[in-house]
């Protein structure tokens, strides 16, 4: 018998990508059945092992929070697909924060107008086919003015070598 403890991180990447899943897939409507069953704990990849079915797609996530980082529009601009959506989930809902390249360069302009100084860091990532997940630790200024950090889960979906959506998660304390 195998206790939680002995899985370590292991449950929590199982954990974020079912609940990603099922968030994802109630977004769109569809019905979602699980089966519990015993599985093979050894079969389940270590998280500092990454999986990267598409490499290309993890560089141009690393790309893209890179040129968030140091606030660069015109990089910004290059990554993302000319029909780019940003959403935001939670569990009741999912809400398009932007449509439109057009639309989230005005949106990230005047984020980063805002002085709250973010900076983003991908903490673990998983690839598959065309979509990139994140664990990213966010740090900025407070409205106190004090350095802050939250966790979030992020999807990306690449098409054609450019970002077709994001999708970010509620954020949460990091681990």
């Amino acid at each position: 018998m195998i206790s939680i403890s002995d899985l370590g991180m292991n449950v929590l990447r199982i954990t974020t990508l079912f609940i990603v899943t099922v968030l994802m897939c109630t977004s769109a409507g569809l019905s979602l059945s699980v089966v519990a069953q015993q599985s093979d704990v050894s079969s389940v990849t270590p998280i500092n092992q990454k999986s990267e079915s598409n490499p290309q797609a993890v560089d141009l996530v690393h790309t893209l929070i890179h040129a968030f980082n140091g606030e660069d529009l015109p990089l910004i601009e290059q990554l993302v697909a000319d029909e780019v959506k940003w959403f935001n989930v939670s569990v009741a809902k999912m809400d398009i924060q932007t449509e439109g390249k057009a639309a989230l360069m005005q949106s990230m302009r005047a984020y980063f107008d805002s002085k709250y100084a973010t900076k983003s860091t991908i903490l673990d990532y998983l690839s598959s086919a065309n979509f990139v997940s994140t664990v990213e630790k966010v740090t900025y200024n407070s409205s106190q003015g004090k350095r802050v950090s939250q966790c979030s889960v992020a999807v990306f979906e690449i098409e054609h070598k450019l970002v077709k959506a994001v999708w970010y998660y509620p954020s949460h304390k990091c681990d």
